[in-house]
């Protein structure tokens, strides 16, 4: 049940998403990052193995190793974490973005009751004069005259 090392079998292209309008972000590791954790991991087993073989000349070199790998962890991390924040960032400008659609489409799209009220009135008014001039018109005929 113990790790005895550690393999990647690699990714060739790293896929990437659109985040935002004219925005694509690929939050995966690159086949170089995954190497260099690989070899952190690596020798994070070799330091456990030095440790159980209780040789200070081992555990020292284990160490140092490890200590050299450190470093391309933490970029690789930090890399990660700048990813992450990009994509809140990009969420929160989404967010903001759609809300004021939103807003817009609701305000574009709304009828002022009064308004509308007003307007069939005044169309009906329209509509019901229209009719009773020509209930009189078709009423009349040339007898009327005569």
């Amino acid at each position: 049940g113990r790790i005895i090392a550690i393999g990647s079998i690699g990714m060739p292209d790293r896929a990437s998403f659109q985040i935002g309008e004219s925005v694509e972000l690929s939050p995966f590791t690159s086949s170089e990052e995954n190497e260099q954790i690989g070899t952190f991991l690596d020798r994070l087993i070799s330091l456990r193995n030095a440790l159980e073989s209780g040789t200070d000349d081992a555990v020292r070199t284990a160490g140092d190793n490890l200590g050299d790998s450190e470093e391309d962890l933490l970029v690789t991390l930090s890399g990660l974490g700048a990813v992450q924040m990009r994509i809140e960032v990009e969420s929160a400008r989404n967010h903001t973005v759609y809300g004021e659609l939103d807003t817009e489409i609701s305000r574009q799209t709304d009828v002022d009751l009064a308004e509308s009220l007003v307007e069939l009135s005044r169309v009906e008014t329209a509509y019901q004069a229209a009719l009773q001039s020509s209930a009189r018109v078709m009423s009349m005929s040339l007898f009327d005259y005569i």
